[in-house]
């Protein structure tokens, strides 16, 4: 509706200021023609004196005809009289045609006698009526000065004859003096008439000069009028515009801080909540399985999970002062200003809102949906960042719950970044080796050794090697350890092409991931290692998925490779499983072989482990075996094979003795 309105006032703007300038155009031509009246005007009250003029010349020359009695007088006067005339029939005859006028008007100067004048004149330019009047009054004129003229060549016959008698003198002077006076009388008439008609066309031009500027006025009244609404019309499009705009900025605020779906606030809302120095709480909780509900149900259906989501969270959090937060996908964040919150106070609140959503079922579409959740929380100014790190130690523990503890998590991401760098190094610079650990028999003779993976370093010009305990885990959380295990596995294989046997660790990583299968077969194909190669499979990582353990055993059987449990008892797999799987070896967990000399429980299970192997007709192998004690008392239980310090460090290819 705003944006109809704005239009109209605009393009009513755009034709009233076209409207008003041709206005404009109009009061110019009007002023112009005024203008050129007046200058009409002007030149008809000078043809009017010239007129004037000439006629009381003429008069003047027709009282000199008093003088016609003395001889040798009346040729020159008649000539000049003549000559008059003829000016003014040649002025009227310019005026009634029209043309270029000389007019000479006389000056009291001793040095010039007459200003010449010269002016155009237009057809039409005097009145056609008043004209004829003029006219009129000049053929009289002419008339009177024939008979003048007729008189005149009488006299000077009768002189000529000498019969100018007394008598004839009298009736001369008598017809003289008649003529004279007709002639007088005839140039004042005339006279009169064009001060008449002078008179009348000046009250007339006053006339319209007068309504020309009062229609001029009225004009600029209009066009002042006319400026004014344009101006008016600017106003009202300012206003309605600047009224949109807040309108339009107040939408995109309420999109900006609103969510559409939810109807949270966003995580822009929170950006501009949370101030330096303010000691606030704030906890994320993100859904972990809503992508497999995206996967199972769609969009749809996962955005009403969302949207009821939101409304279980808002209930529980009325009366709280908490403003939660939609911050994005599936991350709901709760915010609370608060100084003197603890970390006691702060995890009670994530396990509240944890249970909160766990405890309860969802039911959308008739379908029940079970939400798992990861919640972290943190306090103090720089609470958004801290919190994130939180929720990614709480999915990456297990807990589902992590707060941070700013000196421990800061020293921690400190070492995370560290340890980040100096493993792009390691990988940038192929610095990943193999390491070889001899596992012996009975009689502490190598049977086939393992493969441990290094990193090695030089520090003041000297070289030393990484233990996995340094970096492995930090590699996975950063997602480096793909990258160290491809080269860890293409160098122990190429190193290894004159063993006879060796093994190297497999986790959970490469049993999920399908292509890195195809990357193995490769390896052992090209370095001939079937049956020279066992897969030690790590119970306490690969276990979570048994079917997927269970096709990667069997492919990699049906080549040749050996298959070793490793970390046996530490884990939590059945025994079920394990028979099912049917591996070469079992490999005792250190923690347990350790413990031998202490505890006779670890004996027991030990001798379990022992009794399950030789039941499967696999092989056991006693990890971590650090003296002799350890070595004999294993030997005693039944293991079949020793692994550890008390027999061989690990150490490079080049620094051990192969059998």
């Amino acid at each position: 509706m705003e944006n109809r309105r704005i239009k109209l006032i605009g393009w009513m703007g755009v034709f009233g200021f076209i409207l008003l300038f041709l206005f404009h155009l109009h009061i110019l031509k009007i002023l112009e023609d005024g203008n050129r009246k007046l200058l009409k005007t002007n030149d008809r009250y000078i043809v009017y004196q010239y007129l004037i003029n000439s006629l009381q010349n003429l008069e003047s020359r027709f009282d000199k005809t008093m003088i016609l009695s003395e001889s040798g007088n009346a040729e020159f006067y008649l000539e000049n009289l003549d000559r008059r005339i003829d000016q003014i029939k040649e002025a009227l005859n310019t005026i009634d045609r029209g043309g270029l006028l000389t007019v000479r008007t006389p000056l009291n100067l001793p040095e010039s006698d007459y200003l010449t004048t010269e002016i155009f004149i237009p057809q039409k330019m005097i009145d056609r009526g008043n004209l004829n009047d003029i006219l009129g009054s000049f053929l009289l004129l002419i008339r009177e000065e024939k008979v003048l003229k007729a008189l005149l060549q009488k006299r000077f016959a009768l002189e000529k004859h000498g019969s100018l008698t007394k008598s004839a003198r009298a009736e001369l002077r008598h017809e003289k003096l008649v003529i004279t006076k007709d002639l007088d009388a005839n140039v004042r008439r005339m006279t009169e008439n064009i001060n008449r008609i002078y008179y009348y066309d000046q009250q007339r031009v006053a006339a319209e000069k007068k309504n020309f500027d009062q229609l001029t006025e009225r004009y600029r009244l209009i066009e002042y009028f006319g400026f004014l609404f344009l101006i008016t019309l600017v106003g009202l499009e300012g206003y309605f515009y600047t009224k949109n705009l807040l309108k339009t900025n107040r939408k995109l605020n309420e999109k900006l801080y609103i969510d559409t779906l939810t109807g949270l606030y966003t995580r822009h809302y929170l950006e501009e909540k949370i101030k330096p120095q303010d000691q606030s709480c704030l906890a994320l909780i993100d859904l972990r399985n809503f992508g497999r509900i995206i996967g199972l149900f769609g969009t749809g259906f996962a955005d009403k999970v969302l949207k009821q989501t939101a409304l279980r969270l808002q209930a529980a959090l009325k009366e709280s002062g908490c403003a939660l937060i939609h911050f994005n996908g599936d991350i709901f964040a709760v915010y609370e200003h608060e100084e003197d919150k603890n970390k006691r106070s702060i995890e009670q609140r994530i396990i509240w809102l944890k249970k909160l959503i766990e405890n309860q079922d969802f039911i959308i579409d008739g379908i029940p949906i079970d939400l798992r959740v990861a919640v972290g929380a943190a306090q103090g100014s720089r609470c958004r960042e801290e919190a994130f790190i939180a929720l990614q130690e709480a999915k990456n523990s297990g807990k589902g719950f992590q707060t941070y503890l700013k000196a421990d998590y800061r020293r921690e991401l400190e070492n995370i970044l560290m340890w980040e760098r100096r493993i792009k190094q390691a990988i940038d610079n192929r610095q990943v080796v193999p390491f070889f650990q001899a596992i012996v028999n009975k009689e502490s003779q190598t049977v086939y050794y393992e493969a441990l993976i290094r990193i090695a370093e030089k520090e003041n010009g000297h070289l030393h090697y990484l233990s996995p305990g340094e970096f492995l885990h930090i590699s996975k959380q950063t997602g480096q350890y793909p990258q160290l295990l491809k080269i860890m596995l293409e160098e122990t294989f190429l190193q290894s092409r004159h063993l006879k046997k060796f093994s190297i660790n497999i986790g959970a990583w490469e049993i999920k991931n399908f292509d890195f299968w195809d990357e193995l077969e490769n390896l052992i194909r090209k370095h001939q290692a079937q049956g020279r190669v066992t897969f030690e499979i790590l119970e306490h990582e690969s276990f979570q998925d048994y079917k997927e353990v269970s096709l990667f055993i069997s492919r990699f059987k049906q080549m040749n490779v050996g298959i070793a449990i490793d970390d046996f008892g530490s884990g939590y797999s059945s025994l079920q499983r394990v028979l099912n799987l049917r591996p070469d070896f079992l490999k005792i967990d250190g923690s347990i072989i350790r413990k031998l000399t202490e505890d006779s429980t670890e004996k027991e299970l030990v001798a379990l482990i022992v009794g399950l192997a030789q039941a499967m007709g696999a092989k056991t192998v006693a990890e971590f075996v650090e003296n002799e004690e350890i070595f004999k008392l294993a030997k005693q239980l039944g293991v079949d094979y020793f692994q550890g310090y008390y027999f061989a460090a690990p150490a490079p290819m080049n620094q051990i003795r192969t059998p």
